[in-house]
């Protein structure tokens, strides 16, 4: 119900993903400083270079996520239905995509962190991350302007598969 009047709306399917995108990187700023809070109480406070490769981590894989998130809304929708998300193959398909996604950043990260610091160069792991988050956050700009073309040539499954 009400799914008609979504799609007739004057409202762009760009600030819907925009608000979207904002209420994701609000939760991800407040868990991040959480936990950046218990590893300052734990720990101490990490060493300059590590600090740096995280924020450059995290520049990178921001909009990577949500580049990868706004493709996967439009190209694999699905209803969600809270009493049977155990069951629905759409629930399952797009799950694993996310793990992948998220393994995928890790292993980036990874691959980029490990063999700076075991060859010694610390500080060259935070300027490679910065240009791979110029890359996503221009992909996620690219994405972003071209969310409502994706969804006008994709809108019949669209309308199919949320009024299922």
């Amino acid at each position: 119900t009400g799914l008609q009047v979504y799609f007739l709306s004057p409202t762009p399917l760009r600030t819907v993903v925009l608000g979207k995108n904002l209420l994701h990187l609000t939760l991800f700023v407040l868990e991040a400083a959480v936990i950046a809070a218990l590893i300052v109480f734990r720990f101490g406070v990490p060493s300059p270079s590590i600090l740096a490769a995280t924020v450059a981590w995290i520049l990178f894989a921001v909009p990577a996520n949500f580049t990868a998130g706004n493709l996967l809304s439009i190209r694999m929708p699905y209803r969600l239905n809270l009493t049977r998300i155990r069951r629905e193959p759409g629930a399952l398909g797009n799950g694993l995509t996310s793990v992948l996604v998220q393994f995928s950043l890790l292993a980036v990260g990874g691959a980029v962190v490990v063999p700076c610091q075991a060859f010694g160069h610390p500080w060259a792991a935070p300027a490679i991350l910065l240009l791979l988050a110029a890359g996503s956050a221009f992909l996620y700009l690219r994405v972003l302007a071209g969310i409502n073309d994706i969804r006008q040539t994709r809108i019949e499954s669209l309308m199919f598969e949320l009024a299922r």
